[in-house]
């Protein structure tokens, strides 16, 4: 498969089912030990696409099969003055990586947050996938921490 074989389009409501599926592989991928809910995501994944106009979903298809997908939201950040582009979720099913769906949704991710007027793209991800991430123009800019209760 070669990306250009692959289309990037506008995530609809009738996505959710089959970008559900991809964001439940992506959980156990990165955290083999979590009990992912993915009626939690189904749920929070539509009540944002149906409340706020800067939130987006695009999938990538090949032969309309979904193989990947990005969401983000756009959203002022008062203390830079800027707005900021945020990416939730980035995944790309293992046997179609490394052919340039990731590149293709990142520009879909950096085309829309331009047209938003965002002048900062943001994400997170775990120490594992730092130098992909750096390869892609991303610094780290702080340490999130958690603490179980």
């Amino acid at each position: 498969m070669e990306a250009s074989r692959v289309i990037i389009r506008k995530g609809t409501e009738a996505d959710i089912d089959l970008v559900g599926l991809l964001w439940l592989d992506m959980v156990r991928e990165l955290n083999p030990s979590y009990t992912p809910n993915i009626g939690w995501w189904k749920n929070i994944t539509l009540g944002m696409m149906r409340q706020y106009k800067s939130h987006y979903l695009f999938v990538a298809e090949e032969a309309q099969d979904v193989v990947g997908f990005i969401d983000f939201f756009v959203v002022p950040e008062p203390a830079t003055g800027c707005a900021h582009a945020v990416c939730r979720h980035l995944y790309v099913r293992p046997e179609n990586r490394n052919r340039g769906v990731s590149n293709s949704l990142l520009r879909q991710y950096d085309e829309s947050a331009k047209k938003e007027g965002a002048a900062v793209l943001e994400l997170e991800c775990g120490q594992e996938q730092h130098s992909f991430w750096q390869g892609k123009g991303f610094v780290p800019v702080q340490l999130r921490m958690k603490r179980y209760i």
